[in-house]
């Protein structure tokens, strides 16, 4: 399976131009013959979730859309398994909340399980260039990866995709975007 994920960062600021409701994403996918979507709005130019797929060998069920994560079950010939794409809560106070939902979520659910998307949470010192050593809520997500037995995927492309756009000694860049599956 390949899978791509984007995070279109700014798609929805009070500066851009063009601000894609899922209605608009749905027709120009089907354009290049999507056979199924999901998606959440953002909210006050905050998050906003899509997820397109283009096969016709495989079942793609939405179990759950919310406005923090589409979890997916996935039927491909004799293989099935579980696709969540995630927007974490961009507050650190809210964080949680998704994390528990997520469990509620996973604890009636056995098999394979991937995750991608952006996780507004790093987890290590190698995931943040500039800034403050100390990095907020790494313990719980960190609690939260290991008690779900998710694992860290490779990926492609740059290292940091969030910068918080300023100059000099003030510039940060992170790494906010991941994917994790579990052992199954």
């Amino acid at each position: 399976m390949r899978s791509l994920s984007w995070n279109c960062r700014g798609v929805n600021s009070e500066n851009s131009t063009t601000i894609p409701y899922i209605s608009d994403l749905r027709s120009k996918f089907s354009k290049f013959g999507c056979t199924g979507s999901m998606g959440v709005d953002a909210l006050n130019f905050n998050g906003g979730l899509f997820v397109a797929w283009f096969s016709t060998s495989m079942l793609v069920k939405v179990e759950e859309c919310t406005k923090n994560f589409i979890l997916c079950n996935i039927s491909d010939g004799p293989y099935f398994y579980y696709l969540c794409f995630l927007y974490g809560a961009p507050k650190i106070e809210h964080r949680e909340e998704v994390w528990e939902a997520l469990n509620d979520k996973f604890s009636s659910r056995q098999g394979p399980l991937i995750m991608i998307g952006d996780f507004n949470q790093m987890e290590f010192a190698d995931q943040k260039s500039g800034g403050s050593i100390y990095i907020p809520g790494e313990k719980k997500f960190t609690e939260w990866r290991i008690g779900n037995g998710l694992t860290e995927l490779p990926s492609h492309g740059p290292a940091f995709m969030w910068c918080n756009n300023r100059r000099g000694g003030e510039l940060i860049h992170e790494q906010l975007n991941q994917a994790y599956c579990n052992e199954d």
